[in-house]
């Protein structure tokens, strides 16, 4: 939804400021709203769990699937959890395929590096510049 013209009504405009997140665009200001941006956020985590589930051994899945984690932990604030949910499926996934508890650690380590460097280092970024790990 485009913001309106002074020609335009005000009464579109009505939406308190938790109805969504301004974005500038060419036309003007775009309302994109908190329920379609949860939409993203899920359907990021959706394919996550997919890739884990058809593809557990192609790298370059793995490598997608653990930076889409990564984005849903620095957006969410129960992404980490839902990472380790993630990196326990694939772990009980590949427990019941190959038959035995120790993984392929170069495998494992595609999947679950990317994923935790992230979030670490942007928590020590927030940490030094904010002295906090946490926003508010």
């Amino acid at each position: 939804m485009y913001a309106p013209s002074p020609s335009q009504s005000k009464k579109h405009w009505n939406a308190g400021p938790r109805a969504g997140h301004a974005y500038a665009t060419r036309k003007g200001i775009a309302l994109v709203p908190l329920a379609l941006l949860d939409e993203i956020v899920t359907s990021t985590a959706g394919r996550a769990v997919v890739g884990l589930t058809l593809y557990p051994e192609r790298r370059r899945v793995l490598l997608g699937v653990s930076l889409s984690l990564a984005a849903v932990s620095l957006t969410r604030p129960k992404g980490p959890l839902f990472a380790a949910c993630c990196f326990g499926w694939y772990a009980v996934q590949r427990r019941i395929a190959t038959g035995r508890w120790l993984p392929d650690w170069h495998i494992t380590a595609t999947l679950v590096v990317p994923c935790v460097g992230v979030v670490v280092d942007h928590s020590l970024f927030r940490y030094g510049y904010y002295a906090k790990y946490l926003r508010s």
